[in-house]
């Protein structure tokens, strides 16, 4: 889950079980980049959109914590 603080896309939280969980991803993790896209301009629904996608595809996802920013490279999956 995302959400808009201070200007920012934040995580908000991660599903147990999840591929953002499993890799590591944790609540508070500022959102910059999907598949190299910068999102800090997108609304929360253009970032859906870009987050959405077959279950087995793959996508890279950048995010800040602190000050450091990470990239991380998963598989999509069917969560419900």
């Amino acid at each position: 889950q995302l959400e808009r603080k201070a200007g920012q896309l934040r995580v908000a939280a991660v599903g147990k079980s999840t591929p953002a969980a499993e890799a590591g991803i944790v609540a508070g993790d500022v959102l910059t980049a999907v598949d190299g896209k910068p999102v800090q301009a997108l609304d929360l629904t253009e970032v859906a959109q870009l987050l959405e996608g077959r279950p087995g595809s793959r996508l890279a996802v950048t995010l800040r914590r602190g000050t450091v920013e990470t990239t991380y490279r998963l598989i999509r999956r069917k969560l419900l």
